[in-house]
């Protein structure tokens, strides 16, 4: 079977014991949505989409346009961004989520913010590097607000876990 990997990092540790181990019985091909140029013919039989960059969704957009099946498809991809969206469709859906508050600008929501217990904070918008925080009080969540202050996130009871 050839699968291919939609991804700019197929070194990552994840991805790379992944290969190999279906390596010998598959032909895995990596993709890189930022520097591929044609894709490869004939298609894969399975694609694995494991970016959220929109150069790769936009990649698996197309491969899904042309018939190929991609694991994690574009539009899954896509709205699992948006946590305010995913935590609006889980809850319609009757699935256990937490109650997710969204706050257009974080500096101007934390300017005012009480604060009864800990919360967790999170970027609306999922991608690398941004913000997901337990804050415990009002003075670390001003603190993390000056580093972002036009960023909407939104606001979670922390819920304690193992």
């Amino acid at each position: 079977m050839k699968i291919g990997l939609i991804t700019p990092e197929p070194g990552h540790p994840l991805l790379a014991d992944t290969t190999a181990l279906l390596a010998p019985e598959h032909e895995v091909e990596a993709l890189d949505p930022v520097t591929l140029g044609d894709v490869p013919l004939p298609l894969a039989e399975v694609y694995l989409l494991k970016s959220r960059t929109p150069h790769a969704l936009g990649l698996a957009r197309y491969l899904e346009r042309r018939g190929a099946i991609v694991v994690n498809s574009a539009s899954a991809t896509a709205l699992c961004q948006d946590r305010t969206a995913m935590a609006e469709l889980a809850l319609r859906a009757g699935l256990p989520f937490a109650a997710t508050r969204t706050h257009d600008s974080f500096g101007a929501w934390a300017a005012g913010a009480r604060l009864d217990a800990p919360v967790v904070v999170k970027s609306r918008y999922s991608r690398r590097g941004d913000l997901v925080a337990r804050v415990d009080d009002v003075a670390r969540l001003r603190e993390l607000a000056r580093d972002r202050p036009h960023e909407p996130v939104v606001v979670q009871e922390y819920a304690p876990n193992s």
